[in-house]
């Protein structure tokens, strides 16, 4: 998102109202978190619906209701830690450490019995099951694994993971400024005025992700044999969405940059969102996120849609007078919630259970909730929008 909207007239809007660029990415992260607080609050419960409607033996979304309590529960324990992660830190801890001390504490709470229903919900019998239920890869309570692993030891690569992400991302640290000194940087591509720089160290894929990868090598004694078959399986799951990367971000890149032309033209997303705006006007907030859930669906991403849309909002929030933060952080709301029919992410998670061709039954169940909450994201988007937070830039 960054990326994109990293335009020599965006920052210059930013900074005449006395935000540097990065506070305004930060100030996106923090709307986002607002508006993703509704939908992330009922996420339990309309999982926990789908289950008991597609997979319960009497079919019905009110046996998945009779938990709503504890769901509710859940989903708060996850969207508070994320709200303060997404206010004090920025915008990219929210869903790790969210998701983390969310874990943390269901794991004490479930097993104190705190909200948990009396009755129990269970599938049907095996035998009752419908033929897609089931992979190609089963598991047995007869399998071992090999080695002594401790229950820290298990955790300390995503404990590792957390804290090298905030050391390295918080400003009070020095560490941020350090890692942002060792770049790349190119200027006056193809002889015009755009450069471009990248960031090795600060870049989140290659710290701290690759760097704990590594280490896990020597951490859990892994041998030869061991690493080749993890990082085989590594390539074989990047390969599909690196593929779409590859060309998919220069195309978005040409298009961001297709402003900087000798005949004055404005540029493609510019142009997008003239047209678009005159179709639904106002009203634009409403189906913010739908276009954010759109790009997700054809491009396999939330990045890249949006790298693909974010300057796209923006325009059109320039046009229409209206908040240019809550507008884009419409969009990411909207490509995070188009995961749901995301393609290549359903046919990553078929594959790894070893379900092959019921991807398209996955998406198709998959729309309606998603349908439910891009209205409800549109009408919050409207009140904040409109009413709430009129003023903010």
């Amino acid at each position: 998102m960054g990326s994109s909207l990293n335009t020599p007239d965006v920052v210059d809007a930013i900074t005449a109202h006395g935000l540097s660029f990065g506070e305004f990415v930060h100030q996106i992260g923090i709307w986002t978190a607002i508006q993703h607080s509704i939908p992330g609050i009922l996420m339990p419960l309309i999982i926990v619906m789908i289950l008991t409607k597609f997979f319960g033996k009497n079919k019905s979304i009110k046996e998945g209701l009779a938990i709503w309590p504890y769901a509710l529960f859940a989903g708060a324990c996850f969207i508070i830690p994320y709200l303060i992660t997404a206010f004090l830190l920025g915008p990219e801890f929210p869903s790790l450490i969210g998701g983390l001390i969310s874990l943390i504490i269901l794991m004490f709470t479930t097993k104190a019995g705190f909200l948990v229903p009396k009755e129990v919900w269970d599938f049907p019998e095996k035998s009752n099951w419908e033929k897609n239920w089931t992979g190609s890869i089963s598991m047995t309570s007869t399998q071992k694994i090999s080695g002594d692993i401790s229950t820290f030891k298990a955790w300390s690569p995503y404990i590792l993971i957390g804290l090298l992400l905030v050391i390295a991302r918080v400003d009070f640290l020095p560490f941020n400024s350090w890692l942002k000194a060792i770049k790349i940087s190119s200027s006056q591509l193809f002889g015009t005025n755009i450069s471009t720089e990248f960031e090795f160290f600060s870049n989140a894929g290659i710290m701290p992700f690759a760097f704990i990868a590594l280490l896990c090598i020597p951490l859990f004694r892994m041998n030869k044999s061991q690493v080749s078959t993890a990082w085989k399986q590594a390539v074989k799951g990047i390969k599909s969405p690196f593929i779409s990367l590859i060309f998919t971000v220069p195309m978005v890149r040409i298009m961001v940059e297709s402003g900087n032309n000798p005949n004055d033209f404005l540029s493609m997303p510019v142009v997008m969102a003239q047209s678009v705006m005159d179709v639904f006007k106002g009203a634009w907030p409403l189906v913010d996120s739908s276009v954010g859930a759109l790009g997700a669906f054809i491009s396999g991403s939330n990045t890249v849609s949006n790298m693909l849309f974010s300057l796209f909002q923006y325009s059109i929030a320039d046009e229409l007078g209206i908040s240019h933060i809550i507008t884009v952080a419409l969009q990411n709301v909207g490509g995070a919630l188009g995961n749901l029919i995301n393609v290549q992410k359903v046919v990553t998670g078929c594959a790894t259970v070893g379900l092959i061709g019921i991807e398209g039954l996955i998406i198709k169940r998959n729309i309606k909730p998603l349908l439910f909450l891009l209205i409800l994201t549109g009408l919050i988007g409207l009140l904040l929008i409109y009413v709430v937070a009129p003023t903010v830039f």
